[in-house]
């Protein structure tokens, strides 16, 4: 149908239609997303963090106890049972070996069963015992930060193969006797509880009432963390061909 100038009115319409809304909207997404990938900005929503922020990125395990707090056992060969006094952590000759938190050297020296030896201060009724060592790097009244090198793995003393006895002594100025009963306490009570392993760089609360292990950990093996996998049925198994 034409008017009386000769142009079909209906196309005339179709074309000055004005855009909808839906359209308008569309358009500016498609202007807004082209200004955010030529400025650089990021376009994806930020990913969930796979591990908190305060912890370590990498899975860390301690060294194996060997022997754990009051196991009986006999010392330096001897028939006669005692009751460990502390654990005994299994590590190579010349491990370095970490102050377990912030302190003072009470002493250090060499005794017949200890072997070399190192005892920290960490509070009035609180102390560290070191023993078995080959090396000493440490002298009597020096400050110690926690994950600070002390000394060195060895086997002095009655110990008969390479490892570490750590010890928590709870009586005032380390005064604790040879036996159990004597003020010793089982040092796994004390570990901090979120995660035992001194990280390096990590800001550790001041307080010294908790422990980070004596020796460094290691990185986890791959087969030892869990794989998170993604969401979606299970893989079905398959059956191996088999020639008639």
């Amino acid at each position: 149908m034409r008017d009386g100038t000769g142009t079909d009115w209906r196309r005339r319409t179709l074309r000055s239609a004005r855009p909808r809304p839906v359209r308008r909207l569309a358009r500016g997404g498609r202007i807004l997303l082209l200004l955010l990938s030529v400025t650089g900005c990021a376009i994806e929503p930020p990913h969930p963090a796979l591990v908190p922020p305060d912890a370590p990125a990498v899975a860390l395990l301690p060294p194996p106890i060997i022997s754990r707090f009051g196991e009986e056992r006999g010392e330096g060969g001897s028939a006669k049972p005692t009751r460990h006094a502390g654990i005994d952590i299994r590590a190579t000759m010349g491990t370095p070996v970490l102050a377990a938190a912030d302190g003072v050297v009470l002493r250090t020296g060499s005794q017949v069963y200890a072997g070399r030896l190192i005892m920290i201060e960490h509070d009035i009724d609180l102390m560290t015992a070191y023993y078995h060592l080959s090396a000493i790097e440490v002298v009597t009244g020096q400050a110690v930060r926690r994950g600070q090198v002390i000394g060195r793995v060895g086997m002095t003393g009655n110990a008969t193969a390479p490892h570490l006895h750590f010890g928590v002594c709870r009586r005032e100025g380390g005064l604790c006797g040879e036996g159990i009963e004597a003020g010793w306490e089982d040092p796994t009570r004390d570990w901090i509880t979120a995660n035992p392993c001194f990280v390096a760089g990590f800001a550790y609360p001041p307080q010294v009432r908790q422990f980070t292990y004596p020796l460094p950990c290691q990185p986890a093996p791959a087969a030892a963390i869990p794989v998170e996998r993604a969401p979606g049925p299970p893989v079905a198994s398959r059956t191996p061909y088999r020639p008639a």
